[in-house]
Protein backbone atom coordinates (compact mmCIF):
# COMPACT_ATOMS: atom_id res chain seq x y z
CA UNK A 1 0.00 0.00 0.00
CA UNK A 2 1.21 3.54 -1.15
CA UNK A 3 1.26 6.21 1.22
CA UNK A 4 1.67 8.69 -1.80
CA UNK A 5 -0.78 10.99 -0.13
CA UNK A 6 1.05 11.57 3.40
CA UNK A 7 4.05 13.59 2.81
CA UNK A 8 5.75 15.99 5.32
CA UNK A 9 6.18 19.41 4.52
CA UNK A 10 10.04 18.97 3.97
CA UNK A 11 9.78 16.79 0.90
CA UNK A 12 7.25 19.04 -0.79
CA UNK A 13 9.08 22.31 -0.03
CA UNK A 14 12.12 22.80 1.88
CA UNK A 15 11.41 26.59 2.18
CA UNK A 16 8.17 25.87 3.73
CA UNK A 17 8.89 26.46 7.59
CA UNK A 18 10.39 30.30 6.44
CA UNK A 19 7.31 31.01 3.93
CA UNK A 20 4.96 29.89 6.81
CA UNK A 21 7.14 32.11 9.34
CA UNK A 22 7.75 29.47 12.02
CA UNK A 23 11.82 29.24 11.41
CA UNK A 24 12.42 30.44 14.89
CA UNK A 25 9.56 28.98 17.67
CA UNK A 26 10.40 26.98 20.01
CA UNK A 27 14.09 25.12 20.58
CA UNK A 28 14.78 22.30 18.38
CA UNK A 29 16.28 19.90 21.40
CA UNK A 30 13.38 20.89 23.68
CA UNK A 31 9.96 18.32 23.45
CA UNK A 32 8.15 21.31 21.90
CA UNK A 33 9.58 21.83 18.76
CA UNK A 34 8.10 24.24 16.09
CA UNK A 35 4.34 23.52 14.80
CA UNK A 36 5.88 22.67 11.34
CA UNK A 37 8.41 20.48 12.97
CA UNK A 38 5.95 18.64 14.94
CA UNK A 39 3.39 18.38 11.84
CA UNK A 40 6.51 16.95 9.66
CA UNK A 41 7.12 14.60 12.60
CA UNK A 42 3.20 13.81 12.94
CA UNK A 43 2.88 13.05 9.15
CA UNK A 44 6.26 10.82 8.70
CA UNK A 45 4.94 8.62 12.02
CA UNK A 46 1.79 8.36 10.22
CA UNK A 47 3.24 7.19 7.36
CA UNK A 48 5.32 4.67 9.23
CA UNK A 49 1.84 3.46 10.91
CA UNK A 50 0.00 3.45 7.93
CA UNK A 51 2.78 1.22 6.15
CA UNK A 52 2.64 -1.13 9.36
CA UNK A 53 -1.08 -1.82 9.59
CA UNK A 54 -1.00 -2.29 5.89
CA UNK A 55 1.49 -4.83 6.27
CA UNK A 56 -0.25 -6.42 9.44
CA UNK A 57 -3.69 -6.58 7.50
CA UNK A 58 -1.81 -7.98 4.17
CA UNK A 59 -0.55 -10.88 6.53
CA UNK A 60 -3.29 -11.59 8.15
CA UNK A 61 -5.39 -11.45 4.29
CA UNK A 62 -3.04 -13.97 3.33
CA UNK A 63 -2.60 -16.38 6.39
CA UNK A 64 -6.51 -16.35 6.65
CA UNK A 65 -6.66 -17.39 2.35
CA UNK A 66 -3.93 -20.03 2.90
CA UNK A 67 -5.89 -21.95 5.16
CA UNK A 68 -3.31 -20.97 8.41
CA UNK A 69 -0.05 -22.44 6.59
CA UNK A 70 1.67 -18.66 7.01
CA UNK A 71 3.36 -17.67 10.24
CA UNK A 72 1.55 -15.83 12.89
CA UNK A 73 0.93 -11.90 11.85
CA UNK A 74 2.71 -9.96 14.33
CA UNK A 75 0.94 -6.89 15.56
CA UNK A 76 4.01 -5.22 17.64
CA UNK A 77 5.27 -2.98 15.16
CA UNK A 78 1.78 -1.68 14.65
CA UNK A 79 1.58 -1.20 17.76
CA UNK A 80 4.96 0.74 18.42
CA UNK A 81 3.76 3.02 14.94
CA UNK A 82 0.55 3.61 16.89
CA UNK A 83 2.64 4.55 19.91
CA UNK A 84 4.39 7.04 18.37
CA UNK A 85 1.09 8.99 17.54
CA UNK A 86 -0.90 8.72 20.07
CA UNK A 87 0.05 6.94 23.99
CA UNK A 88 -2.96 6.58 26.49
CA UNK A 89 -2.89 5.57 29.85
CA UNK A 90 -4.84 2.96 32.16
CA UNK A 91 -7.83 5.74 32.50
CA UNK A 92 -8.29 6.68 28.93
CA UNK A 93 -6.49 9.74 28.92
CA UNK A 94 -3.59 10.89 26.16
CA UNK A 95 -0.31 10.93 28.00
CA UNK A 96 2.04 11.93 24.41
CA UNK A 97 2.71 10.95 21.39
CA UNK A 98 3.20 12.87 18.38
CA UNK A 99 -0.89 14.29 18.03
CA UNK A 100 -1.18 15.97 21.44
CA UNK A 101 2.61 17.36 20.67
CA UNK A 102 1.51 18.66 17.81
CA UNK A 103 -1.64 19.96 19.06
CA UNK A 104 -0.06 21.96 22.21
CA UNK A 105 3.03 23.59 19.59
CA UNK A 106 3.56 26.58 20.82
CA UNK A 107 2.53 29.36 18.18
CA UNK A 108 3.24 32.06 20.43
CA UNK A 109 6.83 33.10 19.32
CA UNK A 110 5.93 33.36 15.92
CA UNK A 111 6.30 36.38 13.21
CA UNK A 112 6.54 39.59 15.46
CA UNK A 113 4.18 42.55 14.35
CA UNK A 114 6.72 44.91 13.33
CA UNK A 115 8.22 41.71 11.01
CA UNK A 116 4.61 41.14 9.50
CA UNK A 117 3.77 44.94 9.14
CA UNK A 118 7.18 45.32 6.89
CA UNK A 119 6.08 41.70 5.15
CA UNK A 120 2.54 43.34 4.19
CA UNK A 121 3.92 47.02 2.94
CA UNK A 122 6.54 45.38 0.84
CA UNK A 123 4.07 42.94 -0.15
CA UNK A 124 1.58 45.89 -1.16
CA UNK A 125 3.99 48.29 -2.74
CA UNK A 126 5.25 45.59 -4.54
CA UNK A 127 1.69 45.14 -5.99
CA UNK A 128 0.85 48.99 -6.64
CA UNK A 129 4.20 49.14 -8.17
CA UNK A 130 4.93 46.02 -10.15
CA UNK A 131 1.92 43.54 -10.46
CA UNK A 132 -1.10 46.84 -11.36
CA UNK A 133 1.54 47.36 -14.41
CA UNK A 134 2.12 43.57 -14.99
CA UNK A 135 -1.80 42.88 -14.97
CA UNK A 136 -2.79 45.72 -17.41
CA UNK A 137 -0.07 44.70 -19.96
CA UNK A 138 -1.14 40.79 -19.60
CA UNK A 139 -4.72 41.99 -19.78
CA UNK A 140 -3.68 43.86 -23.14
CA UNK A 141 -2.36 41.26 -24.54
CA UNK A 142 -4.83 38.73 -23.61
CA UNK A 143 -7.32 41.26 -25.10
CA UNK A 144 -5.41 40.49 -28.49
CA UNK A 145 -5.26 36.71 -28.17
CA UNK A 146 -9.01 36.43 -27.60
CA UNK A 147 -9.97 39.20 -30.02
CA UNK A 148 -12.71 40.94 -27.79
CA UNK A 149 -14.54 44.14 -29.69
CA UNK A 150 -12.11 46.24 -28.32
CA UNK A 151 -8.92 44.81 -29.35
CA UNK A 152 -6.71 45.70 -32.44
CA UNK A 153 -7.43 42.40 -34.18
CA UNK A 154 -10.98 43.65 -34.07
CA UNK A 155 -10.40 46.65 -35.44
CA UNK A 156 -8.71 45.32 -38.01
CA UNK A 157 -11.42 42.25 -38.88
CA UNK A 158 -13.95 45.48 -39.25
CA UNK A 159 -11.97 47.45 -41.55
CA UNK A 160 -11.23 43.70 -43.85
CA UNK A 161 -14.83 43.09 -43.47
CA UNK A 162 -16.08 46.23 -44.42
CA UNK A 163 -14.00 46.69 -47.25
CA UNK A 164 -15.06 43.78 -48.63
CA UNK A 165 -18.36 44.74 -48.43
CA UNK A 166 -17.82 48.24 -50.14
CA UNK A 167 -16.30 46.00 -53.05
CA UNK A 168 -19.17 44.00 -52.85
CA UNK A 169 -21.80 47.13 -52.98
CA UNK A 170 -19.35 48.89 -55.76
CA UNK A 171 -19.68 45.87 -57.73
CA UNK A 172 -23.33 45.13 -57.91
CA UNK A 173 -24.09 48.72 -58.48
CA UNK A 174 -21.29 48.79 -61.68
CA UNK A 175 -23.14 45.52 -62.82
CA UNK A 176 -26.48 47.27 -62.76
CA UNK A 177 -25.39 50.15 -64.40
CA UNK A 178 -24.15 48.26 -67.55
CA UNK A 179 -27.33 45.91 -67.52
CA UNK A 180 -29.35 49.20 -67.72
CA UNK A 181 -27.53 51.02 -69.97
CA UNK A 182 -27.09 48.25 -72.45
CA UNK A 183 -30.77 46.88 -72.18
CA UNK A 184 -32.64 50.16 -71.97
CA UNK A 185 -30.51 51.98 -74.91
Amino acid sequence: MSNQYFQPYNVQSINMLKYEGFTNIGNSTSDNKTIMKNETQLLTDLKAFNQSYADYVNCTYAYMNNGGTQTTCDMRPVTAAYNKLSTVNAMGIVTGGDIPKTFNSNVDNGVTNEVYDASYNYIKQTYNNDIIKLRSDLDAKMKELYSTNDSLQAEYKTSFDSTILAGLLWTVLATSTVYFVFTKL
